[in-house]
């Protein structure tokens, strides 16, 4: 789903609340695409890591993946490395 910058403000000025539930059904399929790809090698790897910039969504991500893996029964942990300067 990339987007051309010119295409992002088009799409925000035609209709902003479209646009969100477009990025965030797009974000929801890529959750679902991970979790499935995470059931499929569990046995393989079942540690998952995830990385990152600082601010690029990785907590947010790693707590929706961990929420659908529970509620397929799932046990997971989150480890977080958000605070790591304190």
């Amino acid at each position: 789903m990339p987007y051309q910058l010119s295409e992002i403000n088009e799409k925000i000025r035609r209709d902003p609340a479209a646009f969100l539930a477009e990025c965030d059904a797009h974000y929801q399929e890529r959750i679902h695409t991970a979790v499935d790809t995470i059931l499929e090698r569990i046995r393989l790897s079942p540690i998952v890591l995830l990385s990152g910039p600082s601010g690029s969504g990785k907590t947010t991500t790693a707590l929706k993946i961990e929420e659908q893996l529970e509620k397929m029964g799932i046990q997971t942990h989150t480890i977080s490395m958000d605070n790591y300067f304190n």
